[in-house]
């Protein structure tokens, strides 16, 4: 098993949205992909408009699968244009377009990854 932990804040003018594309992504891995055991997306009480987003892999490969699919690759930029800290114009000219690559330049993510022993 592979689990992620991904925790965030959230424009305040841009949480429908963001709940809304969760939401329909969130469909799409349920219909479309077996090895996701669990993919959930929480408000954090201790923060203002933070989020954790909690996601079980039955391995880390079928995370990469994940991260790949068509549906994932459409919701990734209206989610992380809903995230605060996020300089959509840097990401652009960085050239980066692996989410692996384009996480660590989201200040407000914080995200762990853990392999049950």
């Amino acid at each position: 098993m592979f689990i992620v932990v991904a925790r965030t804040r959230v424009n305040p003018k841009k949480t429908e949205l963001y709940e809304s594309t969760f939401k329909a992504l969130r469909e799409q891995v349920k219909a479309h992909e077996p090895f996701v055991l669990f993919y959930e997306l929480c408000r954090d009480p201790k923060v203002p408009n933070g989020y954790v987003l909690i996601e079980a892999y039955s391995d880390q490969e079928s995370q990469n699968i994940h991260l790949g699919t068509d549906y994932y690759l459409a919701a990734a930029p209206l989610i992380l244009g809903c995230l605060e800290g996020v300089d959509l114009e840097e990401i652009a000219r960085s050239g980066k377009t692996d989410p692996a690559d384009i996480y660590p330049l989201i200040k407000s993510l914080v995200m762990d990854m853990y392999q049950p022993i």
